[in-house]
């Protein structure tokens, strides 16, 4: 790895002066660093995530070097890679205090509001919880549109993987107090982190234990229809309940 830095460092400051020479001599670098879409498909996530500190340490270089004449690390990856970077990174600490930061806001905002949530027509509170919800989904490493649709009263919401979606029952919204349809959006939100943590571990970094525990409760989910108690208290349930109380 050191070798193999060293030469990099020797062929930047060769080629300097001819950029089309650097900026090819730093793709074929690079290309040797990482894996090809059927390595990467395959690559178990210890793998994948030693992939992403060689791409940080490259950036780094990057920045030692001033940039590299700027050459952009971006463009020199291979498709498969630059679609991991269209994701965001998300700690899983800042996800939470965005969260909370977000919610008490969103209250201190209709303490002031000439029509509070409260005294609002249900499209005017629709509108008030997409705001709340965009003013933190950003963290959650990918933003899950979010939809309102009628549910029977038993549903209040959900997150689909499949389709990337959060949905919420359109019954909260005839609540003065926003509290409930406020949790269920933290809820729904979570769940949409924790599929995020699983596939995309480098960019989330939860607590490992975490990750392997949703990880097999997402391929093994219990359905309330099945046993509503074991539903609600299987990891990824249970997680989401937990991390939306702590934040209302």
């Amino acid at each position: 790895m050191c070798k193999q830095k060293t030469t990099f460092h020797i062929s930047v400051f060769t080629f300097h002066y001819n950029m089309d020479i650097l900026y090819n001599t730093y793709r074929d670098f690079v290309a040797t660093m990482l894996p090809d879409e059927a390595e990467w498909k395959r690559m178990p996530l210890a793998g994948k995530r030693s992939v992403e500190e060689v791409l940080q340490n490259l950036i780094k270089d990057m920045k030692d070097v001033g940039g590299i004449y700027n050459c952009d690390l971006l463009k020199l990856l291979p498709k498969h890679l630059m679609d991991e970077y269209n994701y965001q990174f998300c700690d899983i600490a800042c996800f939470e205090q965005q969260s909370l930061a977000a919610v008490k806001q969103f209250f201190a905002v209709d303490a002031k509001r000439k029509i509070p949530y409260s005294g609002a027509t249900t499209n005017r509170r629709k509108e008030y919880i997409k705001e709340l919800y965009a003013s933190f989904s950003a963290t959650t490493g990918y933003n899950p549109p979010l939809v309102f649709e009628k549910r029977a009263a038993s549903s209040l919401g959900g997150y689909s993987s499949n389709g990337n979606l959060i949905t919420l029952n359109e019954l909260l919204l005839e609540e003065d107090d926003p509290r409930r349809i406020i949790r269920t959006l933290l809820h729904e939100a979570r769940h949409a982190f924790q599929h995020f943590a699983v596939e995309h571990p480098w960019r989330a970094k939860p607590d490992e234990g975490n990750v392997y525990s949703w990880e097999f409760n997402i391929e093994n989910y219990i359905k309330s229809e099945v046993d509503f108690d074991m539903y609600r208290s299987q990891d990824i349930e249970a997680d989401a309940d937990a991390f939306a109380e702590r934040i209302v």
